[in-house]
């Protein structure tokens, strides 16, 4: 099989996404991938990501491989977590504090900074619209990521998401409490509960 096969191939076992390390990892030099762009096989869509043309661009999982670091959060993950049915036109993610983000200079993204050890409290992962996997925070850290940053969130938006997630068969009131204490916002949960339980 030719190293021009083999690419097409892992184009195609990926949905039409692919990375140059990814490539480099199956043992096909970088030339191959600037050779399929030439012939307009894939569209360069950052540096180091490139997309078939006949596949649909999966923003998500996009801003997930140039930012393998980050956690969609806040609105991003009240729409990955069935809490809000606006998807936003700007994606939110959590990355560690002093994070360097100057290589998404120009991307739809906010982020918002935290202390390394409170990154992985309530990570998980879900499947975006076109199937690709991200990392995200589920729904009890994501709720109270929003009254963290509650100056800088849409008060309706919140206020739904709180009310959707109470109705929900899948919430757990004990993480959301737990969660809520370690992140600083154990009485503000509280007086938004007392509300609407």
């Amino acid at each position: 099989m030719t190293y021009m096969m083999k690419l097409e191939k892992l184009v195609d076992e990926n949905d039409g996404l692919i990375r140059t390390r990814d490539a480099e990892a199956a043992g096909i030099p970088r030339k191959y991938i600037s050779m399929m762009a030439r012939a307009g096989k894939l569209e360069r869509l950052s540096q180091g990501i490139y997309l078939s043309p006949n596949a649909f661009e999966d923003r998500l999982f996009r801003l997930q491989l140039r930012c393998s670091y980050g956690v969609y959060s806040h609105e991003t993950a009240l729409f990955l977590a069935d809490l809000s049915d606006r998807e936003p036109k700007i994606s939110m993610m959590t990355v560690p504090s002093g994070y360097n983000a100057r290589h998404l200079a120009g991307e739809p993204i906010k982020l918002f900074y935290i202390q390394k050890e409170l990154l992985d409290l309530g990570k998980t992962t879900v499947k975006t619209s076109f199937g690709r996997t991200v990392n995200c925070y589920n729904r009890e850290r994501t709720l109270c990521d929003l009254l963290r940053s509650r100056s800088q969130m849409d008060p309706a938006l919140v206020n739904a998401a709180f009310k959707t997630y109470i109705r929900s068969s899948e919430k757990n009131v004990l993480l959301l409490f737990e969660y809520s204490a370690r992140l600083g916002v154990q009485k503000l949960m509280r007086s938004y509960l007392e509300v609407l339980l």
